[in-house]
């Protein structure tokens, strides 16, 4: 028997699979940060989202609010880990700039170097 309520599980349910759809367009909106994992986390959102908008009218009020609590502590867990993945990205960013800087000013003083040996060298010829 198929019974969709639209109640607070609805919701839940809703807003458990717009999360899910927005994991999955992690991969096209920013792959650098995308992950293979993300998949996988991806669909079991859409699957849960699916089983508590369909199945979601036989909660009792607690084992409603224990959902709703790992709804919003997989979520939480889930920001963390793109803001984490985001920050790593501009670091490596960060020390590839500082890598093409300093060795743009290690070829500068190399090429100092050889200017001053050829002026040395002009002066003796």
């Amino acid at each position: 028997m198929i019974n969709i309520n639209f109640g607070s599980n609805f919701i839940l349910g809703c807003f458990v699979s717009i999360v899910g759809i927005a994991l999955y367009s992690v991969r096209f909106l920013n792959p650098k940060v995308a992950e293979e994992k993300d998949i996988f986390l991806s669909t079991l959102f859409l699957i849960y989202s699916g089983i508590i908008i369909v199945h979601g009218w036989r909660l009792d009020p607690i084992l409603f609010f224990s959902q709703l609590l790992i709804v919003f502590l997989s979520i939480n867990f889930f920001m963390e880990n793109l803001t984490l993945r985001l920050q790593v990205l501009k670091q490596k960013k960060k020390v590839a700039i500082k890598k093409q800087i300093e060795s743009e000013e290690n070829e500068d003083l190399f090429s100092e170097k050889s200017k001053e040996t050829q002026d040395i060298f002009d002066i003796f010829s």
